[in-house]
Parts: structure tokens; C-alpha cells; sequence
């Protein structure tokens, strides 16, 4: 977007270093010392668990697939422990804080695994990818639809997907610079709030400090059930700034954020539940 945001990126690249040899987000042990394993969790229509992966990686559980947007590099997830799921991984674009090509690699050990791109990138050639423009797909029970731009001049999309009674909108890097609403921003944000009357779990990264112009104003379009902040790559406390002032605005609204990686909770009835 602009060299504020390049510099941060810069600054993410080293928290990243740092948390090369911290603990895997593991899946076996859902909470509370439980030994459930992910495979063990039964959910119905319309029920999530939702696990923090850092950063903009996220593991969603529904009734029938698990989804992971924008796995992080250094591997904090253990494909072997999801080897029997039906895999849906979101690559948004191809900064190195969202994107690790080594997750390509689970295709070996995963076979119900399908890769989709927010472009058309060189990995995406055996894969399913968004192009420039709105395009809506249809991928197993999943239906999704993306926006697309390219402020930093990096290709990219946000998703917006519906299965098993969920409707749920993951941004990546798609966001408004602190100031006055980007216009392309906006459009797409009017453009998605009317492709659904409930969105469930809106996942928005948090770029407009001091005033987030652009986070309060998706957020007034889009009134999700539970609304969760993230692009904080290790400054996860910060979000509790951001949650404040949205809550004031936004009383009805359910705000969650993360302290660490493996937070996680259950979505149910639109309500929020610790997950064990």
C-alpha cells in the first residue's frame, strides 16, 4: 500500500526469525488438557472452531472440511495430524508473511487437499486461482467469491466463502492505508456486504491506526456475528486498541482476538464457546 506498510512487512520478516523454533499449533489437544484429537470434533451446520496460527494464519473447522488461510512459514501446523480431513488451504497473495511454499509440500501426505490462489501465481498452474476481477467458484461444498487488487502492486484477493451454513470473509492483505476510505477498498467492500444477509466470521486485518477508517467502515457493512482482528505477526496486545474503540461503535458485535498461537475457540448459534 504505502512505505509505512513496506517497512512494517520488513519488521514482520524479523519476528518471523524469531519465532522459527516455537511450539507447533498442534490439533490433537483442543483444550483444557483434553486429548481430543481434530478428527474427534463433531461440529453441525452452522458450528465453527476456529484455531490462531499467528499473523493472518487461521484453521477453520466446519461440519464437513477444514480450511487454512495464509499459513505462515517455519510450519506450525503438523499435516500428519490432518491427513484425514478434507483440506481447503487459501493462499491470498504472495508476501512471505502469508505465504510458505513448503505448505505445497502437504499434497504428499493430505490427499483430499486443494490449494486455492488469490492470483494467478506460478504455483497455481496444477491448482485453483483467482484472476484480476470478481469471480465466483464453486469447490466441493465450497462456494466462493473474491476481490481483487493490487495496492502494492502485489496481486491479491480476499475471500468470501459459504459452506455448511457459514458464511464467512477472510481479507489477507486487503485494507485500507490510515486517512480518507481507498476507493477501490470501498467498492469492495459494498460489493461483498451485499453478497450475503449474515456473515458469521469476518477475519479483517487491522492496518488504520489511529482512527481505522477502513476496519469501522467494513465492519458497518458487513455487521458480522463475530468479528476477529489480525496482521498483528507477534504484537497480538495491540489488538485490544482496535477492540475497544470497534465495541463502543459496535456494542452488538462480538469481538476475538488472540493472544498466541493455538488460541482457539468454538462458534455456535452465533455465539463464541472455549473450545474443548
Amino acid at each position: 500500500m504505502n512505505l509505512i506498510r513496506k517497512c512494517f512487512f520488513l519488521l514482520l520478516l524479523a519476528v518471523f526469525l524469531v519465532n522459527v523454533a516455537a511450539t507447533q499449533t498442534t490439533f490433537e489437544v483442543v483444550g483444557g488438557g483434553d486429548s481430543n484429537k481434530i478428527s474427534e470434533i463433531q461440529l453441525k451446520n452452522g458450528e465453527a472452531a476456529v484455531w490462531y496460527l499467528f499473523h493472518s494464519g487461521w484453521a477453520v473447522k466446519t461440519s464437513s472440511v477444514l480450511m487454512i488461510f495464509d499459513y505462515l512459514p517455519n510450519g506450525f501446523v503438523n499435516p500428519n495430524e490432518i491427513k484425514d480431513q478434507d483440506v481447503y488451504v487459501f493462499i491470498s497473495h504472495g508476501h512471505g508473511d502469508h505465504f510458505d511454499r513448503n505448505l505445497l509440500k502437504w499434497k504428499k501426505v493430505i490427499p483430499n487437499i486443494t490449494y486455492v490462489f488469490g492470483w494467478q501465481a506460478q504455483e497455481a498452474q496444477t491448482h485453483h486461482a483467482f484472476g484480476k476481477g470478481r469471480t465466483s467458484k464453486s469447490l466441493g461444498p465450497l462456494k466462493v467469491k473474491n476481490i481483487y487488487h493490487n495496492f502494492d502492486n502485489i496481486p491479491e484477493s480476499a475471500f468470501l466463502i459459504e459452506v455448511d451454513g457459514l458464511t464467512i470473509y477472510f481479507s489477507g492483505d486487503h485494507g485500507n492505508s490510515p486517512g480518507a476510505l481507498n476507493p477501490v477498498y470501498k467498492e469492495n467492500i459494498d460489493y461483498l456486504s451485499q453478497q450475503s444477509e449474515v456473515f458469521d466470521l469476518v477475519f479483517l486485518s487491522v492496518f488504520g491506526s489511529p482512527t481505522y477508517d477502513g476496519e469501522l467502515y467494513a465492519i458497518d457493512k458487513f455487521r458480522p456475528r463475530v468479528m476477529l482482528p489480525m496482521h498483528y505477526g507477534g504484537r497480538e496486545s495491540d489488538a485490544e486498541r482496535f477492540v475497544t474503540l470497534a465495541r463502543s461503535k459496535f456494542p452488538e458485535i462480538k469481538f476475538w482476538y488472540p493472544m498466541k498461537k493455538g488460541d482457539r475457540f468454538l462458534y455456535k448459534n452465533g455465539k463464541i464457546f472455549p473450545l474443548k
